[in-house]
């Protein structure tokens, strides 16, 4: 054989290339989070608040204790008083669970680990939480009004940038102009397997093990540790295959911290696997936006400048909207 036959059949261009996990998948033996089976293992839900602005008086689990089978509940109280890092500094803005105050529909209160899903679900129903109801903005356009409630005491707009690319080519003269305004609606990803975390602290070891149907299995493990103050080495992620995830498991999700908090205090594995519902209000999306968008060029059909304004809807806390704001601007400038 030659040389140039050996290179020819060393290269993958012009041959079928398999995904090296599809027998596993196509054959039904992937593993997946939702096959994880622990001795002794807890099934975990969600309390969430039903309100998009109010104020947390009081939470009493009470009653919720003692539904049969109930074995742990964490509030926010019982948590470190830590918030995820995300991009750091002032970005860094959302605890595990709601202290003090809630700031959208379904936000994180309280978590549940009981012995059946059952007995978790009739312990959601037990938590007695008493809100004081604030005012909320529920629109961009309300949100960017003077007299708009504060989501945080520093106001509504997490980011305000200004980006100018390039110089005026004086051969390509504005002559005419396109102008409109565009809007895109938030988007869940529907992914094809829920949200789910099966999480098994070792108390002998100090071990905290995790199965979950992460993108980024280093960031989870960075800001569990964080949240909960542990150890980084501490803590184990298994790995296991991923029912889709598009960037909406690219970071942290609250559920994984939850249920990692729920093993710690019960001592006893526990899984939580969001609900389709929850998975569509309550986990992170695409971003909705609204973009006043100009385009000027010559008669000819030659492009010369771009200008526009780009509001997008952040959410009632930080995590990646500033920097997918200024991809946003990014790509409209560079479609010159």
């Amino acid at each position: 054989m030659t040389a140039t036959q050996e290179n020819r059949t060393a290269t993958s261009i012009g041959q079928r290339v398999l995904n090296i996990d599809w027998q596993a998948k196509t054959a039904g033996a992937a593993l997946y989070t939702g096959d994880i089976d622990l001795p002794g293992m807890l099934h975990a839900r969600i309390l969430r608040s039903p309100h998009p602005h109010a104020t947390i008086r009081s939470i009493d689990v009470s009653a919720a204790m003692a539904v049969p089978g109930v074995v742990a509940i964490v509030t926010g109280s019982e948590l470190p008083d830590r918030t995820y890092i995300h991009h750091g500094g002032p970005m860094s803005d959302r605890r595990v669970l709601a202290q003090g105050t809630v700031r959208f529909v379904g936000e994180e209160i309280a978590g549940i680990a009981a012995k059946t899903a059952a007995a978790a679900a009739l312990a959601l129903r037990r938590i007695d939480v008493k809100y004081k109801s604030l005012r909320a903005a529920t629109t961009l356009r309300e949100a960017l009004e003077p007299n708009a409630p504060k989501i945080h005491e520093k106001g509504n707009v997490s980011a305000h940038r200004v980006f100018h690319w390039g110089a005026p080519d004086p051969l390509r003269p504005r002559e005419v102009s396109v102008k409109g305004q565009y809007r895109f609606g938030r988007q869940t990803h529907a992914t094809m397997e829920t949200s789910s975390i099966v999480a098994r602290w070792v108390p002998e070891a100090k071990i905290l093990e995790i199965w979950t149907n992460t993108q980024a299995p280093f960031i989870v493990r960075k800001e569990i540790a964080h949240v909960l103050d542990l150890e980084l080495e501490s803590i184990v992620i298994h790995e296991i295959a991923v029912g889709g995830g598009f960037g909406a498991k690219s970071k942290i999700c609250e559920y994984e911290a939850i249920a990692a908090a729920l093993s710690i205090k019960s001592g006893r594995p526990v899984k939580l696997v969001l609900t389709r519902e929850e998975e569509f209000t309550c986990t992170k999306s695409r971003h909705s936006f609204t973009i006043d968008l100009e385009t000027f060029a010559t008669r000819d059909g030659l492009l010369s400048a771009r200008s526009a304004q780009m509001l997008v809807d952040n959410g009632a806390y930080n995590h990646s909207g500033p920097s997918v704001m200024a991809n946003g601007m990014q790509v409209i400038a560079s479609l010159l």
